[in-house]
């Protein structure tokens, strides 16, 4: 196994490479540009439907701002691109270039926006944890993999409570 990690790196950077130019290469949202200065951008797939997902990131994220403030600072200190990409998982993250992917599709309930803050947070937390140099090393990975899940549910249950008690 020792040999096969640094091809497996190896591949996990070029494809890095390959999907931040795929994201560059599309068109970006110019409201998320002015939310947080993230570059907001969508598959062909996402583009079909007129921007409702790439509006629902944008929603999630004003709702972040509104409620907890120190997680929105940490998306937008950590994170550059948030690529909507139909793929097997539902939020991945990518150290090349600080990318965020998220799968979207199919997706379809009331606390969408909720889930969709909670991922931002666990790319966030994950990237802080990781950093470029640290993200090969997998016993750091598998802690930053963990306290990125805790985050994200700390996120969830404090924007649902905000959401059902306004204050």
């Amino acid at each position: 196994m020792k040999y096969f990690s640094p091809i497996l790196e190896l591949i996990h950077s070029f494809m890095g490479m390959i999907i931040l130019l795929w994201a560059y290469a599309r068109p970006a949202s110019s409201s998320m540009k002015k939310i947080a200065g993230i570059r907001l951008t969508a598959d062909a797939e996402y583009s079909a439907d007129h921007g409702s997902h790439l509006n629902e990131v944008c929603e999630a994220m004003l709702l972040l701002e509104r409620v907890d403030i120190e997680s929105f600072e940490l998306i937008k200190k950590h994170i550059r691109v948030i690529f909507l990409l139909s793929i097997g998982v539902e939020c991945t993250y990518l150290p090349i270039g600080k990318i965020c992917i998220l799968n979207l599709t199919g997706k379809s309930d009331e606390d969408k926006l909720i889930k969709i803050a909670g991922f931002l947070v666990s790319c966030a937390t994950y990237s802080r944890l990781s950093g470029p140099i640290k993200f090969y090393l997998s016993q750091h990975q598998e802690n930053a993999k963990r306290v990125s899940q805790v985050e994200k549910r700390r996120v969830i249950e404090k924007l649902k409570a905000a959401t059902t008690h306004p204050a």
